[in-house]
């Protein structure tokens, strides 16, 4: 007797498959895809990153608002100092004021008087006129000539140096106009700072030694008079001629007077003034002001620096049972109602790795806000990382998801931001906000449109509470705009940050998803070619699968575009499916059952590699797996049955798919829709009845094989499935009413018309 058995080579393709889907993922998704044991080290990393995070360097105080007035008063345990702006403003100001002001030499004005007066004396000299001559031995000499000569008779020797010396001397320290010397007066200057940009040299030189151009010219008529005491009227010439080249030649430098300032400030040091053990810091009534803010920031960092380390280990084990708390619940929350997703170590480590990167920047956040001016502390006061993270869960994982883990992450990120009731409600409204105006979202540019809700909710959220706080307009209205501005910013984050979780763990989002839904993508062109029958079956199937996913509330994006790819390993052996058959004679006539169910079974094989050489996204890949499940391939199966004279051992076995089962709704979804067109294809007269009962029938014979176990769907969910299944292939089975014979060319082109 022959026995011909394929447990072995299913059992095989399934311990295959197994191997390829640690391949799923990406680096860091397979880094910790093992089972039980990946899970622990995850849980253990997450809980012990979370805990050390929030409870870092102790309990934060909340600081007061800027505005409001003191409730109570807050006193000092322990001395500090704090800087204080106030009076190092004081200090600076003073330091500005002592800097003197620089003026720069206008270097144009000594050089052209220098050169006009020794223009002068070649004009004296005669030196430009030479006499003409009249025949041998005879020489006229003009009138002009005369006189310089003369001139030279008459004047002292050494005049032109001794004039031009007293000129230049007159110019040496500069000269200012009598207005500015005044005002330099007033307001108390004792020095200047002189600049000769060309030379690249700078003097502080006494106000009192810069001469105006009136005192200038009398410094130079007391040295006319002591170079030439002898000649009365030249003398006076003289002084009236150095008259006319004295000028001022100082100008204001604003820039160097700026940066003269700017470095007396710079050397100021910070005054920090002293606080004692039990002084108060904020007395009750009293507004809070800036140095407030100032002195209760170094009285919280001096609580930090002065806790003992038992105060510590209390507060991180008080905040570690917390964060456990929030674990077990979480945990709850996935097992019950998204067992893929617990059961999942990649889709674990990518939720662990969103929320521990929220807190993560929540901690910055607060490290980079506690340093700033008081000035913008309001501005900053709310602003939280929370719909970051509402944002990309929504989209890597749908709305539940997100909404329960922004709860979880306001109460945590509320922790280390201050534990006011403020953080809570702007990161729990505002991110539910963020993730409802997400919903549904196809467009990449539809995260800034949720952006734009959560930063909207977040300012009313911010008002309300000003309002009710007795705040005043500007205080509330700063904080809320500072949430609406980092609303938006949120939203750019996210998107950034999506194409990298993308990327990173080879996982799409619906925005992703709808890339794949372009007919025109290169897998679904090739279906298209090689196998046409499986192209249009995959199109009716997605049309019926969206349908009913919409009716209880699944991906129905994911369920069309896996519905789409749910076939294409058919495109290795297409002429072996009806669908695509064109002759009436099938394949399978001349094959033993065995090997018919072998070459069905391995469609699902192929388009598990297809999807993955052509990098489809991980859950279009697990309906690809999973839209069989692991049911029974009734037709060949029974035809073995029948053919019992072959002397075959008939194994159930050997005529299921190697599975899994559908371990989500969309999978099971579009194994119920690919089933009911496939079978409805069959029928003689496709009737609402028949089809009604047809459709029935395949739902219960999946439920009963326990095809649905592992899906997650209700007995509710599969009416709801079953009504929408019965209407969409009805729609697509109605009957037409027949056309009048002669539509032809010349003929009677009546149509049939309905009111």
């Amino acid at each position: 007797m022959i026995r011909i058995s394929i447990n072995k080579k299913a059992q095989d393709s399934r311990r295959r498959g197994k191997k390829r889907k640690g391949a799923e993922g990406g680096k860091v998704a397979r880094a910790l895809e093992s089972g039980i044991s990946g899970r622990w080290t995850l849980g253990v990393l997450v809980f012990l990153v979370s805990v050390l995070v929030i409870s870092w360097r102790g309990m934060p105080l909340e600081v007061p608002v800027t505005g409001q007035i003191s409730e109570r008063d807050v006193v000092s345990t322990c001395d500090f100092s704090y800087p204080d702006w106030i009076k190092t403003e004081q200090a600076m100001e003073a330091a500005e004021d002592r800097q003197p002001v620089a003026y720069a030499i206008i270097q144009t004005v000594p050089a052209e008087k220098e050169e006009h007066l020794n223009n002068f004396f070649k004009l004296v000299r005669g030196d430009d006129l030479s006499p003409p001559a009249f025949g041998p031995g005879l020489v006229l000499v003009p009138s002009l000539r005369l006189l310089s000569l003369s001139f030279q008779v008459l004047l002292p020797p050494g005049w032109e140096e001794k004039s031009l010396s007293i000129l230049k001397n007159a110019y040496r320290n500069g000269i200012l106009s009598p207005a500015i010397k005044r005002t330099l007066l007033n307001t108390r200057q004792e020095k200047i700072m002189l600049v000769d940009r060309p030379a690249g040299k700078e003097r502080l030189i006494p106000l009192s030694q810069i001469p105006t151009a009136p005192a200038a010219r009398a410094s130079a008529a007391v040295a006319v008079e002591d170079l030439f005491p002898q000649a009365g009227r030249f003398r006076s010439g003289l002084e009236e001629l150095l008259d006319v080249f004295i000028e001022p030649d100082l100008e204001f430098d604003p820039e160097k007077t700026e940066d003269l300032r700017q470095a007396a400030r710079r050397n100021v040091s910070v005054i920090m003034s002293q606080v004692r053990k039990g002084e108060k810091i904020i007395p009750r009534g009293e507004e809070v002001r800036p140095v407030h803010i100032h002195k209760f920031r170094s009285y919280q960092e001096q609580l930090y620096r002065l806790q003992p380390p038992i105060s510590l280990f209390y507060y991180t084990l008080g905040i570690g049972l917390l964060v456990f708390l929030f674990f077990l619940i979480t945990l709850y929350f996935l097992k019950r109602y998204y067992r893929e997703v617990s059961r999942s170590n990649s889709k674990l480590l990518l939720v662990s790795t969103v929320v521990v990167l929220i807190l993560i920047l929540a901690r910055g956040l607060r490290q980079v806000f506690w340093y700033l001016p008081p000035g913008t502390m309001e501005f900053t006061r709310y602003i939280s990382p929370v719909t970051i993270g509402s944002l990309l869960l929504c989209l890597l994982f749908g709305v539940r998801i997100a909404i329960f883990l922004t709860v979880v992450l306001s109460f945590q990120t509320a922790l280390i931001l201050g534990g006011s009731s403020g953080y809570l409600l702007v990161g729990v409204i505002g991110g539910i906000a963020g993730v409802f105006g997400l919903s549904g979202a196809r467009r990449r540019i539809d995260l800034l449109r949720a952006g734009g809700i959560a930063a909207a909710t977040g300012f009313l959220i911010i008002v309300a509470l000003g309002i009710a706080q007795g705040l005043e307009p500007m205080v509330f209205l700063s904080q809320g705009a500072g949430v609406a501005v980092a609303g938006v910013i949120s939203a750019f984050v996210a998107l950034i940050a999506l194409g990298l979780f993308e990327s990173l763990f080879r996982v799409s989002s619906d925005i992703g998803l709808l890339e794949l839904s372009d007919l025109n993508h290169p897998l679904l062109r090739r279906l298209m070619i090689r196998a046409p029958g499986t192209y249009h079956h995959c199109l009716m199937v997605a049309t019926l699968a969206e349908g009913a996913a919409e009716e209880v509330g699944a991906n129905s994006l994911l369920a069309r575009i896996g519905a789409y790819f749910h076939d294409v390993g058919k495109i290795v052996k297409p002429e072996y499916f009806t669908e695509n058959e064109t002759s009436g004679i099938s394949r399978h006539d001349g094959l033993i059952p065995s090997m018919s169910s072998l070459i069905l079974v391995a469609h699902v094989k192929e388009g598990v590699e297809l999807a993955r050489q052509y990098k489809l996204d991980r859950r279009i890949v697990s309906i690809i797996e999973q839209h069989h499940g692991t049911s029974l391939i009734s037709y060949f199966y029974d035809r073995a049955e029948r053919s019992r004279q072959l002397k075959f051992n008939i194994v159930e076995e050997d005529y299921r798919y190697p599975g899994p089962k559908p371990k989500n709704r969309e999978a099971a979804i579009v194994m119920l829709a690919d089933a009911v067109e496939a079978a409805s294809n069959s029928l003689e007269r496709p009737t609402p009845a028949r089809l009604e009962t047809m459709i029935k029938n395949i739902i219960r014979e999946r439920f009963s094989d326990g095809q649905l176990d592992e899906c997650n769907l209700t007995l509710a969910n599969l009416k709801k499935i079953e009504e929408s299944l019965i209407r969409l292939l009805s729609a697509r089975y109605h009957t037409r009413v027949k056309y009048p014979e002669g539509g032809g060319k010349g003929g009677n082109n009546q149509k049939v018309s309905f009111q």
